[in-house]
């Protein structure tokens, strides 16, 4: 059985493998039919795939002020999938969107600014910046990572778990997995939060249920040092 501080411990260290960009590794898709084809035509010219046409679409829609389609057309720009790969044209097309209050836009361009797209591009600044604004248009997994920055201080900001506490509850709101995580790390510790395992194991079920297999280990980890009716209250039996 693990004591206390081994627990505490693997806690925090699992918080701080959540880096900045963890959530920031999903895109938004560029959904093309994959037995799309080429074929030539009397000219020689290639005919246009269906993404191709898609993209074109989705252009018009962009150029015309959708955010949406501002957003998806960046992504493909970004990923170099039915357009030219063009990380200038990304962000052109990510700060429009993201100037008209498009929170998937704004974390977009934190995941361009964290140079995991191209180091070249590497700016922690912008990168926080990003992630901030996309954390204030309502993005829950923005919302995590600044609870997760402001808990462990890292990227520039102070520690400070009244700010993390303050983030990871706006993330609950809007069911992300990462935001109960962290809650129930904090309840688990007592740190910024009175000591509760209780409450703890709750989150930490939640983010399980919402898809994140670490929450089940930290669940588990937990259960080790509640009594059987602790677990019993915790899952409401």
């Amino acid at each position: 059985m693990a004591n206390g501080m081994n627990m505490g411990a693997a806690i925090r260290a699992g918080q701080e493998r959540k880096q900045v960009m963890q959530g920031c590794m999903y895109s938004l898709g560029w959904t093309t039919d994959k037995h799309a084809t080429t074929t030539l035509t009397p000219a020689s010219t290639k005919a246009k795939t269906q993404g191709e046409e898609f993209f074109e679409i989705a252009l018009a829609d962009a150029e015309a002020g959708d955010p949406k389609m501002q957003t998806r057309v960046a992504t493909a720009y970004m990923e170099g999938k039915d357009a030219p790969k063009d990380l200038q044209e990304a962000i052109r097309w990510l700060d429009k969107a993201s100037a008209q209050g498009y929170s998937e836009a704004s974390f977009q361009l934190a995941y361009i600014y964290s140079g995991r797209v191209d180091p070249q591009y590497a700016d922690t600044q912008m990168m926080l910046l990003s992630i901030q604004k996309a954390a204030e248009q309502g993005e829950g997994m923005a919302q995590s990572m600044l609870g997760s920055m402001y808990y462990s201080g890292s990227n520039g900001l102070p520690q400070d778990t009244g700010k993390a506490i303050e983030w990871y509850k706006k993330a609950c709101g809007n069911n992300d997995a990462n935001g109960f995580l962290g809650m129930g790390t904090l309840y688990a510790l007592g740190h910024g939060l009175k000591k509760d395992p209780i409450q703890a194991h709750r989150f930490f079920t939640k983010s399980e249920e919402l898809g994140n297999p670490e929450a089940a280990e930290y669940r588990k980890m937990l259960e080790e040092h509640m009594t059987e009716a602790q677990i019993r209250e915790a899952n409401g039996l």
